[in-house]
């Protein structure tokens, strides 16, 4: 049920929701997120979410540095 104010990462975040429903705000648009949701922030997005339903919310997230995926961008694109 724990609120996320306003922040933002100097990494990018990439998320997967499990379970639970919560209103995601970034870059100034509203999201609504549930399960099997995907998220993707890019280092410096502000963002922030609150929990929209009475449920659990589980979410799993991994960070990447900039310098991880910018190689592994420029791997992609060299094959």
């Amino acid at each position: 049920m724990q609120p996320f104010p306003s922040h933002f990462h100097e990494h990018y975040v990439i998320g997967f929701v499990e379970k639970g429903e919560r209103v995601l705000s970034c870059r100034d648009r509203e999201y609504a997120i549930e399960e099997g949701c995907i998220v993707l922030f890019n280092p410096g997005d502000s963002h922030a979410c609150v929990q929209s339903d009475e449920g659990t919310f589980d979410y799993r997230g991994f960070n990447i540095s900039k310098e991880v995926m910018l190689d592994l961008a420029h791997q992609s694109v060299s094959r």
